[in-house]
């Protein structure tokens, strides 16, 4: 199996895209498939977003799955859309210390054994099955810290795992400004002016110059 993964976070916290490639050889994916029907799902990708990455759909703006067979692998793709995870989903955005942190197990617990709350649904390969996975996050701030293998290129990271494919994602990163922030950028910003009134000049600014205008026009006409 080889798995790319793409995930993007909003500022508020929301997982704006999660999208999910498993490129499953076909000599193990009816086993898969099988392994789904039984508990219930109608294909692996249903299954495997509800058990492994345990997404509670109604929480997803919307949500695509499907499947394509070739030669030698199926490929499922999974795609969600607006995402807001639940408590009990493996993958989580968290507000701490005034940053963002963002987790996802579904791939692996995390190491060095420290106990957390890993759902029992966390991708295992086994023993029986090798697989490979690249991970890209993108964060709506610069990224400060990274899970192990974790390559930071600004506001986004990516890693890579192969051997057994036991991949554990997380990112902590800076919460950007509100956009109508310090308007350095020159269009309504904070400098003293309003929009639409030019550099410097605000709303009381232009009734101070109407009234002197109307003044020097009194002037001349007496």
């Amino acid at each position: 199996m080889a798995v790319t993964v793409d995930s993007s976070v909003n500022a508020d916290g929301t997982i704006e895209t999660y999208n999910v490639e498993m490129a499953i050889n076909n000599s193990v994916y009816p086993q898969m498939e099988s392994r789904a029907q039984a508990a219930g799902y109608d294909s692996f990708g249903e299954f495997f977003l509800a058990e492994n990455a345990t997404v509670d759909r109604a929480n997803a703006g919307s949500v695509d799955i499907s499947e394509e067979s070739g030669a030698q692998n199926t490929t499922v793709h999974i795609e969600l859309q607006d995402y807001d995870p639940g408590p009990e989903s493996n993958i989580s955005v968290t507000e701490e210390d005034g940053m963002l942190v963002y987790e996802d197990r579904t791939f692996g617990p995390q190491s060095e054994g420290t106990p957390t709350p890993t759902q029992t649904g966390s991708m295992d390969f086994g023993q029986e099955m090798s697989g490979s996975i690249e991970y890209q996050l993108e964060m709506p701030g610069q990224v400060q810290s990274a899970s192990d293998g974790g390559d930071i290129d600004g506001n986004v990271v990516t890693w890579e795992a192969g051997g057994q494919g036991q991949l554990y994602v997380s990112a902590e990163s800076e919460i950007p400004e509100n956009s109508g922030g310090s308007g350095n950028d020159g269009d309504g910003g904070d400098d003293g002016g309003s929009a639409g009134f030019g550099p410097g000049v605000g709303p009381i600014g232009v009734v101070l110059a109407l009234a002197l205008t109307v003044l020097l026009i009194r002037r001349r006409t007496e």
